[in-house]
């Protein structure tokens, strides 16, 4: 299975240092339970999900209800097929990261994400 990540961040992040990036990660095993996790109430920072994943909900529909449910939440999506990542982009407009990738580059493209969109929202 493919996991889904639901990230809290530590706050003043930036993208000089990944050390302590993350105060929680918690990982939903399908879309569904990652509707699930952000519909409780649990504060969720950000959410990195692959494209492929279990339960009725993929990476695509994931994206498309954080934004039209939890809007103030960014999402990366992953995936391994470029030709995806740009329909991904262009459909859900939702930042993609290509697969494989290594922690440290995962971990900046998160916290960058994360910037971004706290600026976009100030």
């Amino acid at each position: 299975y493919r996991l889904l990540f639901i990230v809290r961040l530590l706050q003043g992040t930036d993208s000089t240092s990944n050390r302590g990036h993350f105060r929680g990660a918690g990982q939903a095993q399908s879309g569904d339970d990652a509707r699930d996790v952000i519909l409780s109430g649990m504060r969720v920072d950000l959410v990195f999900s692959d494209v492929r994943t279990p339960g009725s909900i993929d990476g695509y529909g994931l994206a498309q209800w954080v934004i039209a449910h939890r809007p103030e939440i960014p999402i990366i999506l992953v995936s391994g097929d470029l030709g995806k990542a740009d329909a991904a982009t262009e459909l859900c407009g939702v930042e993609m990261f290509p697969k494989p990738y290594e922690f440290q580059a995962a971990a900046r493209k998160i916290t960058e994400t994360n910037n971004l969109h706290r600026q976009r929202r100030a």
